[in-house]
């Protein structure tokens, strides 16, 4: 009798062990894995989904790019204090109530013979990735790489961030 509690002592010991053995990894398959191994596979997948919400995003917003759109009163005022700073005064308009570090980015393409809407789309393409990049590394130290992921591509795709982002503001960059 004493070897048949013993015996069950055991075994429901050696049960309690493998069911948590197989909650952490959320699938029985990684008991097999070595720990090191099992970390990379789920590095390379989360490295795989963050490069897929980027280029996900960066494509549909390439697409929204190409197809012509309107320039807004905002954004026309920053091309032409643009004009203003990179001719000396000559042509163009200033505004002082207006930021002028986005009118200094924009100056840089008038000195290299480019047009500044374009430019200005280019800079922005690659600060609102950059943004979707920060949010994730944010959300990932405080939280975890799949909360940064789902982070990044929420605000990659939210509204407003994805309106502004194709205006000549100053707010995204």
């Amino acid at each position: 009798k004493l070897i048949n509690q013993l015996m069950s002592q055991v075994l429901v010991q050696q049960i309690s062990q493998i069911s948590l053995k197989r909650s952490k990894p959320n699938s029985f398959i990684f008991i097999l894995l070595p720990k090191d191994l099992m970390r990379k596979k789920l590095e390379q997948v989360e490295f795989y989904s963050l490069s897929f919400v980027l280029a996900l995003s960066g494509l549909v917003r390439l697409w929204y790019y190409l197809k012509p759109h309107r320039i807004y009163w905002d954004s026309a005022v920053y091309i032409g204090m643009a004009k203003f700073i990179s001719s000396g005064g000559a042509s163009g308009l200033w505004e002082p109530i207006r930021p002028p570090v986005w009118p200094l980015i924009l100056s840089i393409s008038t000195f290299m013979k480019i047009n500044p809407i374009i430019f200005g789309h280019v800079v922005q393409f690659s600060l609102s990735m950059g943004s979707m990049w920060l949010v994730y590394s944010i959300t990932r130290d405080i939280w975890t790489k799949q909360a940064g992921i789902i982070a990044s591509s929420i605000f990659s795709f939210s509204s407003i961030f994805f309106f502004l982002g194709f205006r000549l503001l100053s707010e995204i960059p």
